[in-house]
C-alpha cells in the first residue's frame, strides 16, 4: 500500500488530480495499479489520515484544497496523549525502526534521494489498555549530527526526549479526524476505520524542519 499511496501522492503533488475533482472509483484505481481494493483502502486511508483527500460515503473519494502551510512560530502544546488523557497513562511502549524516507518525507525534511529516516512508535497504555500512538519521524542525518549511537535504542528514545525540550525550538500543528488504518488499528487494539482524534506538529530548528510527529487520539480516552 505505501507504493500505491506514493504513487497517488505524486498525482496530487504534480497536480494530475485537482482540488475538489473526484478520483477514480475503487475498482478502477486497483485496477489501474494492479493491487487487490483491500491494499487500495489502506493507501487511500493515509491519504485521508495525511488530510489530502477526504472520502463521502456513497459518493467516493475527493481532492482536498491545497492546505494552508502554517507559519512556524505556534507555541508547541505538551505531548496531548498524556496532558489531555482521561485516564491515567501508567505505561508505555517504543518501538524503534529505520527506513527509506518516503517522498513525502523528502519534501519535508528536503532530504536527498535513498535518505534514512527514524521512526519511532510509542504506544501509551493505562491499565493494560492502549490509550494513543504517538509515531515520531528524524532524518538520519540530524542523529548523526547529534552524535547518537545510532544501534542503540534506548540511546536514540533518549535523545528524542531530551531534544524536545530545547527551548530553541519552535511548531507548526494542526488537529483532525483520522480514520484508523490496519496498522494503527492492530497497535491500538481497535476496529479498522473507527475515527480518531490525529494531531500533526512539525518541529523546526532555526527555520530547519528536524521532527515530524502525529499523534492519535481514541476518543473514549
Amino acid at each position: 500500500f505505501v507504493r500505491v499511496y506514493e504513487t497517488i501522492y505524486n498525482r496530487l503533488a504534480e497536480g494530475y488530480y485537482q482540488p475538489g475533482e473526484q478520483l477514480p472509483s475503487e475498482s478502477d484505481l486497483a485496477g489501474e495499479l494492479k493491487v487487490s481494493r483491500g491494499t487500495l483502502r489502506q493507501a487511500l486511508l493515509l491519504l485521508q489520515e495525511d488530510g489530502l483527500i477526504i472520502n463521502h460515503q456513497g459518493k467516493g473519494s475527493f481532492v482536498l484544497e491545497k492546505s494552508l502551510q502554517l507559519d512556524p512560530g505556534i507555541e508547541r502544546l505538551n505531548n496531548p496523549l498524556i496532558t489531555y488523557a482521561n485516564v491515567a497513562v501508567d505505561q508505555v511502549k517504543v518501538e524503534i525502526q529505520f527506513q527509506v524516507a518516503t517522498d513525502k518525507h523528502r519534501e519535508q525534511f528536503k532530504l536527498k534521494p535513498s535518505s534514512l529516516i527514524a521512526l519511532i512508535e510509542i504506544i501509551y497504555y493505562s491499565e493494560g489498555t492502549p490509550t494513543g500512538l504517538a509515531q515520531i519521524f528524524i532524518p538520519y542525518e540530524v542523529l548523526v549530527e547529534n552524535h547518537v549511537e545510532l544501534s542503540d535504542n534506548d540511546a536514540v528514545y533518549e535523545f528524542y526526549n531530551q531534544f524536545i525540550g530545547q527551548e530553541n525550538l519552535f511548531a507548526a500543528g494542526k488537529v483532525r479526524i483520522a480514520y484508523a488504518r490496519k496498522s494503527t488499528a492492530a497497535m491500538l487494539h481497535t476496529k479498522e476505520g473507527v475515527p480518531m482524534i490525529m494531531m500533526e506538529e512539525r518541529i523546526y530548528q532555526a527555520n530547519r524542519q528536524v521532527i515530524f510527529q502525529k499523534y492519535f487520539m481514541l476518543p473514549d480516552y
